[in-house]
């Protein structure tokens, strides 16, 4: 249906997002990034449909992402972002490329200005320790996660971040005890099983 629409109007948006996602359920990512392809290199077919062109072209940036395609995934980012009045929105999309890409130092640039922005977002600081992590820098992701722990001691994303972190310093103990408190506080999560499995097998 999806092609037989675009047939008749090459520039529908949901015709093309709709294929995008069809051929992206087969693992047709090529195809499914030739779908989108128009977005970037037509900026007014962006403004004229900002709504739906959006979503698009950041599934356009995960579906380059699948082919290791980090250059055009950020060029389907930053075309989301001309689109935007404010285009803060979409730095936590560039730093995802960005880590996926392993350009660690890039994306610390950008998780420093989501920072200063809004010091508290446990999103930026999660991010950012990432970034540190790749980064080689690992003692400083864990002394941030620390501290954010301490500020959001009830944040399951905070405390799992912070136990992959002593993970990856080899500070297992430390990483158990982390787990162990959110097992005492309840949650039911899956990721908690396997977070304890890697530790023990580690």
């Amino acid at each position: 249906m999806a092609r037989q629409i675009l047939k008749q109007s090459p520039t529908n948006v949901s015709a093309m997002s709709a294929l995008a996602t069809a051929l992206g359920a087969q693992y047709r990512f090529r195809e499914a990034t030739e779908a989108l392809a128009p977005l970037v290199t037509q900026p007014a077919l962006v403004r004229a449909n900002r709504g739906e062109a959006l979503p698009a072209l950041l599934q356009l940036s995960l579906a380059h992402q699948q082919l290791a395609q980090y250059d055009e995934a950020l060029a389907a980012v930053s075309a989301a972002r001309a689109a935007l009045p404010s285009g803060e929105a979409l730095d936590v999309y560039e730093v995802q490329v960005l880590l996926a890409a392993r350009r660690f130092e890039a994306a610390l640039a950008v998780t420093d200005r989501m920072r200063s922005r809004t010091p508290d977002d446990t999103q930026a600081q999660l991010l950012h320790a990432r970034a540190l992590l790749g980064a080689g820098r690992g003692a400083e992701a864990i002394t941030q996660l620390e501290a954010a722990a301490r500020q959001h001691d009830d944040d399951l994303e905070v405390a799992f971040g912070l136990a992959d972190a002593y993970v990856a310093g080899k500070q297992f103990d430390r990483a158990v005890q982390v787990l162990a408190r959110i097992e005492t506080a309840g949650a039911d999560d899956d990721r908690l099983t396997l977070r304890l499995i890697g530790v023990y097998e580690s």
